[in-house]
């Protein structure tokens, strides 16, 4: 979800709402997050919703890639329980799978594990005004919104998930958006994502990032690291 704030053009898809976009590369839910491509730890996901004054609508999370295993569980629920007390909705994003072989827990691997501990907690109408959005299944066979790991995005999938936001946060929030002719915006279906993003907003295809790099946040236009 960095590259929102990475590409120039990466929130030109997000409408429809009054966005706070704090997103970062290498976010843990809570604990303590890795050591990014910026050259800093970020905030938790915790310390983020914490530090915001006054009551949130909707909070969007997408997370988990950069956590520890044993713990994913009690912070998801944790994170729950902090969203609630700001009187907000909370929307958690399914990850999609990497596109290379990684560690396994019993067979089982951390994008594999999030994804079935979300599905398993969020899924049925057990906690109130808590939501899936499911990512992995939106972006199946879009492999050119991903660099090669399959996970990072490009600009072209840096706009469908700002679209795909934008209208499951309009779904929840019970209001009309602007893809739509409805009283309340449907929740995005697998076919609203064969779209050329990079028409539909006038973006040309780029691999510049503008990194926020240090405590200091210094800003450094470049190719994307990961790129060489």
């Amino acid at each position: 979800m960095a590259a929102m704030r990475w590409f120039k053009d990466g929130r030109k898809s997000l409408a429809g709402s009054t966005f706070i976009v704090n997103v970062e590369s290498c976010r843990s839910i809570g604990g303590y997050s890795c050591y990014g491509r910026e050259y800093r730890a970020p905030s938790t996901a915790y310390e983020v919703v914490e530090s915001v004054k006054g009551k949130l609508d909707v909070v969007v999370l997408m997370a988990g890639t950069h956590h520890n295993p044993a713990t994913v569980e009690s912070d998801l629920r944790s994170f729950r329980r902090i969203v609630a007390r700001k009187g907000a909705k909370l929307v958690v994003l399914t990850l999609r799978d990497l596109n290379r072989p990684t560690a396994t827990i019993d067979g089982v691997t951390l994008i594999e594990r999030v994804n079935g501990m979300i599905k398993t907690m969020f899924e049925t109408p057990r906690y109130k005004n808590t939501y899936i959005a499911d990512w992995k299944a939106f972006s199946r066979g879009h492999d050119d919104w991903f660099r090669p790991d399959g996970i990072h995005l490009t600009i072209r999938g840096t706009l469908a998930l700002g679209w795909f936001i934008s209208n499951v946060v309009a779904h929840v929030a019970e209001v009309p958006c602007t893809s739509y002719k409805t009283e309340i915006c449907p929740k995005p279906k697998w076919k609203d994502s064969r779209v050329n993003w990079l028409r539909r907003y006038r973006v040309q295809y780029t691999e510049t990032h503008c990194y926020e790099d240090g405590g200091m946040r210094r800003k450094v236009c470049q190719r994307d690291r990961r790129l060489g």
